[in-house]
């Protein structure tokens, strides 16, 4: 059975943008702390592995720029989703091949590598790897290292201890440890606080 995540309210980021107004109400996610993870260190922590922590309001803030670069109709009203947690895999030219937003459908994604790495993109309309990384200020020093690298690279979304995720961030951790390495896939991994 297919199913989003279990935020009580909302369910999802809604983010309005119109008429040169920007708002988002906020993502709550209740059992998380308001700064989960925060005493741990952010950055590179191993070999092609990137872990930082970023407050809802810049990813809500950067998705938000994003999305009114490539508006076509700058004056429209545009609701904007950002379902939790999430992954892109990014292909070595910096493209999203895969957009996933479930964490267990995320999680057999990420088991199956490199089998699953699709031959073309599936994700629609997503931030290349560039614009995903200028997105998030803990990522500033490590930019020119991830974007340099010519391989695959899976950026990843998702708050440590929630139940919702679990299964993504195991999966993600079992890839770190073992497997990203000899696999020959980056990982960025954005841990979110509010």
């Amino acid at each position: 059975m297919r199913r989003a995540h279990t935020w009580r309210t909302p369910p999802l980021a809604r983010c309005y943008m119109g008429l040169g107004v920007l708002a988002c109400l906020a993502l709550a996610c209740p059992g998380c702390s308001s700064r989960t993870g925060a005493q741990e260190a952010s950055g590179r922590v191993g070999q092609d592995v990137y872990s930082v922590h970023a407050s809802v309001d810049e990813v809500s803030l950067g998705y938000i720029r994003w999305a009114a670069l490539r508006s076509k109709n700058k004056r429209a009203k545009v609701m904007l989703t950002l379902p939790m947690p999430s992954i892109d895999l990014y292909s070595p030219d910096g493209l999203s091949l895969y957009h996933g937003a479930n964490s267990d459908e995320n999680a057999a994604f990420i088991r199956a590598l490199p089998r699953s790495i699709p031959h073309s993109s599936t994700a629609g309309t997503r931030p290349t790897l560039k614009e995903a990384v200028a997105m998030f200020t803990e990522l500033k020093p490590y930019e020119a290292k991830i974007l340099r690298r010519r391989g695959y690279t899976l950026f990843a979304l998702s708050y440590k201890g929630a139940d919702f995720c679990r299964a993504q961030n195991d999966a993600i951790a079992s890839l770190e440890k073992a497997r990203a390495a000899r696999v020959g896939i980056a990982v960025v991994q954005v841990w979110l606080h509010r």
